[in-house]
């Protein structure tokens, strides 16, 4: 009996461990999107993800509106809250993106798409990034109303799986220089 509950204690352990999912938010210039994509250490086929909740901040100049999300895996996202310039934090609006799960296939540290986003009036804004946990303000915080915007990701088993942001240091609307070829003039006599 004790060599059964050490092994379950170890497959147990060992799931906790792989199923450690990071997230990422980035611009995409060529289509116009932001997107989220959640990244895990392991190959993982089959993975039961449940519901999850994925935070975004955006600086406060952006439209006072949900977010148009175009969900791709694990469901279907959607804006499900919104608040513009808690007192906590003045310069930015928060959003709380969530989905009821689906099953998805996650591949060693291949970034695997959930979801894509615009705001109301499909424009770009420099900053745009996912909530800290931690860090940005909780749901106690002044003018958040007991809102959470957290980033939460649940796993088989209602685990906790979300393990933390990856490059999250806000996003620019463009990521390259623009090019363009300057005529060679000709002397004239």
């Amino acid at each position: 009996m004790k060599n059964f509950f050490l092994l379950l204690m170890a497959l147990t352990f060992s799931n906790l461990v792989q199923g450690q999912v990071r997230l990422n938010l980035q611009w995409n210039a060529k289509t116009s999107l932001y997107e989220v994509y959640a990244i895990s250490p392991t190959t993982q086929k089959n993975f039961p993800l449940g519901k999850a909740k994925v935070g975004v901040v955006v600086p406060a100049s952006a439209p006072d509106s949900p977010l148009k999300v175009q969900s791709v895996q694990a469901g279907n996202w959607s804006d499900i809250k919104w608040l513009a310039k808690p007192e906590a934090a003045t310069t930015s609006d928060f959003h709380s993106l969530e989905t009821s799960g689906g099953v998805i296939n996650l591949n060693a540290n291949q970034p695997l798409l959930l979801f894509t986003f615009t705001f109301s009036d499909g424009q770009c804004r420099e900053g745009v990034r996912l909530f800290n946990n931690g860090s940005d303000p909780g749901p106690s915080a002044k003018g958040l109303n007991q809102l959470d915007f957290s980033n939460s990701i649940l796993g088989g088993g209602n685990v906790q799986v979300y393990h933390s942001n990856v490059s999250n240091s806000g996003t620019t609307c463009m990521d390259c220089p623009v090019e363009f070829t300057v005529p060679k003039l000709k002397k004239q006599s």
